[in-house]
């Protein structure tokens, strides 16, 4: 990664976020628009869904010693429930959400987002200004595979996202349904069901 990295992913944390609230226009929303954004809605969180459930069983059946320790994972918290699959025993399937979000992380959503700069921002420590109102690409799937964030960034590796590993990242190098208003509205899913 550049040295350009680190500073936009700091950038993305500012305070563009409120701004970008404040410029929402509903008079604009007729219901031809809201039934078109409720089928992309439905569409595209059938898509990324579907698309994460492959790629995670790929990797399970690449990775015999991770697929056995999901298993276990998923046994020991469904007979610890008398056998039954309830909401209580995938909130106690630990080791399958870290399975999860090392999916999101080698293969996520969306490979980058554009968003548009709202003021004139100066990087620290160069000579390089963004004018308000440039378009800024995010590269998602450069940070998700930078090793500086993620060594030995194409191994299946859930153990990445335990805890004690989660906190010696910056937490935007992570970034599977983006961030902020504008962040995929799945993963709201991916809270309350792994949460």
């Amino acid at each position: 990664m550049t040295d350009l990295g680190p500073y936009l992913v700091d950038m993305y944390t500012t305070r563009v976020h409120l701004d970008l609230l404040r410029n929402i226009s509903f008079s604009e929303l007729d219901e031809n628009s809201i039934a078109a954004q409720a089928f992309v809605f439905f569409a595209a969180g059938y898509e990324t869904s579907s698309n994460t459930i492959a790629f995670c069983l790929h990797e399970l059946a690449l990775n015999e010693e991770i697929q056995e320790k999901t298993r276990r994972d998923i046994n020991d918290s469904i007979t610890k429930r008398d056998g039954k699959l309830t909401y209580d025993a995938v909130q106690d399937m630990k080791y399958l959400d870290l399975v999860i979000l090392e999916t999101l992380r080698k293969y996520p959503p969306a490979p980058l987002l554009s968003r548009r700069c709202e003021y004139k921002y100066q990087i620290p420590g160069s000579k390089v200004e963004l004018p308000a109102g440039m378009r800024v690409v995010i590269p998602i799937y450069g940070l998700h595979h930078d090793p500086d964030h993620y060594p030995d960034p194409e191994t299946f590796n859930p153990d990445r996202f335990m805890d004690e590993n989660k906190r010696t990242r910056h937490p935007y190098t992570y970034l599977p349904f983006g961030e902020g208003p504008r962040a995929c509205i799945g993963t709201l899913n991916i809270i309350s069901f792994f949460g």
